[in-house]
């Protein structure tokens, strides 16, 4: 039986951005500090990301909380840097009509993604760390799902990075995380409860970097597994959810002890 190891780690500061991946992460009560601190909304307020605008993947964004000071490489490869200004307050609303609170960032920022996305879009801070989440800090994917996944599909070998989970760990059984629903397990430093899954959404059929639809990744899993109550609401599952009971550090090579 393979260990459970962890085998990747992956954030991004901004809803939606190529996802950077980790050696190590430090796990706090809201996860990690500036994962996800960012999103943008269109001229109504509604959260866009990579779901509906797939050019956002093609831009990068690295973001330091202490000093506030936010980079963006865009897809030409091109590099936008500055502080965090920030000014009025708005409301984004997510894909299920939620608010999530914040403040709009002032200079260039909103004129870069508009130019990237086709249309206007305006950068925003989250208020609150745990805003910036949709239901929990913290994801997690075994390899042993991927591997089924790839084996009933027949799509063939399928990036991980299409789930933009935060946690990727080896394991033979697939679903295996979804046996520890309720359960403690220790990562590395941190102390975690899983949580229900995560509902896929159309996200996962772009491309990880280019943002182009070109695998039905949605469909593949609704074949074999239906529609199912998740941590968030009825969908398709893949993966799981988890909160942070006690902080640390994580580092790639760490074990999972599930008990």
């Amino acid at each position: 039986m393979t260990d459970l190891v962890v085998t990747r780690l992956a954030t991004t500061p901004i809803k939606g951005l190529r996802m950077n991946e980790r050696d190590e992460i430090a796990l706090g009560p809201a996860g990690v500090a500036g994962d996800r601190a960012f999103f943008l909304v269109d001229v109504e307020d509604r959260i866009r990301s990579v779901t509906l605008v797939g050019a956002l993947v093609r831009m990068r964004a690295d973001y330091d909380p202490a000093s506030s000071r936010l980079t963006v490489v865009a897809g030409d490869g091109s590099e936008h840097a500055g502080d965090v200004r920030l000014g009025e307050a708005v409301t984004g609303l997510d894909f299920g009509g939620g608010p999530r609170p914040g403040r709009e960032v002032l200079g260039a920022w909103s004129a870069l993604f508009s130019e990237a996305a086709g249309e206007s879009l305006r950068l925003v801070k989250v208020d609150d760390a745990a805003v910036g989440t949709d239901v929990a800090p913290v994801t997690l994917l075994g390899e042993g799902s991927l591997a089924e996944l790839e084996r009933r599909s027949g799509l063939g070998p399928i990036d991980p990075r299409r789930f933009r989970m935060l946690i990727q760990f080896a394991s033979d059984e697939p679903r295996v995380e979804e046996t520890w629903e309720g359960r403690e397990i220790a990562v590395g430093e941190a102390r975690l409860r899983v949580g229900g899954t995560v509902p896929r959404c159309a996200a996962t059929t772009r491309h990880p970097e280019q943002g182009d639809r070109d695998a039905p990744i949605v469909r593949a899993i609704r074949d074999y597994r239906g529609v199912q109550e998740t941590g968030l609401g009825r969908g398709v599952p893949f993966g799981v959810y988890a909160e942070v009971l006690r902080g640390g550090r994580v580092r790639v090579g760490d074990r999972i002890d599930a008990g």
